[in-house]
């Protein structure tokens, strides 16, 4: 039973090209762009007489010519073609079919197909690959599948140069990833061009659902080199998932409207998509772990190089998530334990409650842009509230301290919120007159609500990281990892 089974599955799998079956077309060329070759195959019961063309410059493929049989083939079935590497896999199934017609006891077909490179899958490391004509007969079978031993011509296309050669060398991508939220990749790779010019393809985080196969389509990065010859790049790359699932990624390139950079499916690699909530949870624990190295070398290991190794560590763990919230945590951390004195003064408070302020107009101004942004009001608005909030300088009971403090922190919240649901309902900001009309804003709730998705996911960490300055600088509660490094 066991046999039977392994015979069906090579019975029904394709077949690479035969060597006895095969004619070579090697690729000559008069400039930089455009190369040809004749296509010739001659046997009892097959003759080929063609040419093939690429034109490097817009990666294109063509090859045409006529195509005579004299095989016994079945009614219904038209000749088709596919491409396959050097190493005899196939990186192209569907080729154009074109219709066979009766001729000469036999069947003849007059075939011109054009493709580009990026649609061919044609491998970028080699130089050679197949073209194996085949009979299909739509919907019921392959001939190359249901008759093994039949002859099916192929030819082996040599001496292709490409316009430009894009090699991915290291790429590194988080395990989990947030929805709705920018990330980031960080990606080593090669480039070389045979022309001068801007490159025609961008790099790209080239990401696919597991489930239904869909893209989503993220920033195009240009690569920057405008003379011949090879080159280096370290890239940032930024990308967003719109929905949650398991996914595959990998550093892309794209020509766009025209093709993908061809690249093996084995560069893809998997990683989760999952909600905002979800991420920032595991997130924080993320970060709470990555401290505990950096906690111990300051209170326990005494030695600056187990501090180094303790803080590269740390590092390692923050790296699986490259987002502004991991940042965020990671800063409001070291701050408070490397800044403990300052968070231990009378001025503690102020400043912390300032930093909530400028991160907010950093966040609305910068990152989640909810209107114009311009260095002006920027720092108005910072001077306002420096001078405005300049009383709690002054108060050194810690109970006014922890109610005031509390109070302004969520006068600061508020404002800000409001503002920015303001700009995105209305396309501008609330003047005083306004609040005369606050009591409809119950009418709108359901409204309103719509409107806090993933851009405010980032003032929500950011918020939370504040409420907890602030409550430790208002009671002068010092952070516990307080020992020098010696």
């Amino acid at each position: 039973m066991l046999l039977s089974a392994g015979l069906a599955s090579q019975v029904h799998a394709h077949r690479p090209p035969a060597p006895e079956h095969t004619s070579e077309a090697r690729l000559s060329s008069s400039d930089i762009e455009n190369y040809s070759a004749e296509l010739s195959y001659q046997s009892v019961l097959i003759s080929i007489e063609g040419e093939i063309f690429v034109n490097t410059d817009i990666e294109n493929l063509r090859f045409k010519g006529q195509y005579h049989t004299r095989q016994k083939l079945d009614d219904e079935v038209r000749l088709a073609f596919q491409v396959y590497s050097k190493n005899g896999d196939m990186v192209f199934l569907d080729g154009e079919r074109t219709e066979l017609l009766p001729k000469e006891q036999g069947h003849t077909a007059a075939f011109d197909y054009s493709y580009q490179l990026g649609t061919l899958n044609v491998p970028n490391k080699h130089k050679e690959f197949y073209i194996r004509f085949n009979y299909v007969r739509e919907g019921e079978y392959w001939a190359d599948m249901k008759y093994p031993n039949m002859e099916l011509p192929s030819f082996f296309v040599s001496g292709l140069e490409r316009s430009e050669i894009l090699t991915p060398i290291l790429s590194y991508f988080p395990t989990l990833i947030p929805e709705k939220k920018t990330s980031y990749s960080l990606h080593l790779f090669r480039s070389e061009k045979k022309v001068t010019g801007p490159f025609k393809h961008r790099a790209t985080a080239q990401v696919k659902y597991v489930e239904d196969g869909g893209l989503d389509n993220n920033r195009r990065y240009e690569i920057k080199s405008d003379t011949k010859g090879k080159d280096w790049h370290v890239s940032l790359i930024s990308y967003r998932l719109d929905r949650v699932g398991e996914v595959q990624r990998r550093l892309g390139f794209v020509w766009d409207g025209v093709q993908w950079y061809p690249q093996a499916n084995d560069q893809f690699k998997t990683s989760y998509s999952v909600s905002a909530g979800l991420y920032l949870l595991v997130n924080a624990i993320a970060v709470l772990i990555a401290s505990l190295p950096f906690y111990f070398a300051r209170t326990v290991i005494r030695g600056k190089w187990l501090y180094v190794l303790a803080s590269a560590i740390s590092l390692l763990v923050l790296a699986e998530f490259p987002t502004l919230d991991t940042l965020l945590f990671a800063l409001v951390y070291v701050s408070i334990c490397l800044g403990h004195k300052i968070l231990s003064t009378q001025r503690a408070l102020y400043w912390v409650l300032l930093a909530y302020v400028v991160a907010n107009e950093f966040i609305w101004g910068h990152i989640v842009p909810v209107g114009p942004t311009e260095l002006a009001p920027f720092l108005l608005s910072i001077s306002i509230a420096a001078l405005a909030m300049a009383p709690i300088t002054l108060m050194s009971r810690p109970w006014a301290k922890l109610i005031t403090g509390n109070l302004a922190f969520l006068a600061i919240a508020s404002f800000y919120a409001t503002m920015a649901i303001y700009y995105l309902f209305f396309d501008d900001y609330p003047s005083l007159n306004v609040l005369t009309y606050a009591s409809q804003a119950t009418d709108l709730l359901d409204s309103i609500t719509s409107y806090f998705d993933s851009r405010f996911s980032t003032f929500a960490t950011t918020s939370a990281i504040g409420l907890l300055a602030t409550n430790l600088a208002a009671s002068s509660s010092p952070c516990p990892t307080d020992r020098q490094i010696s």
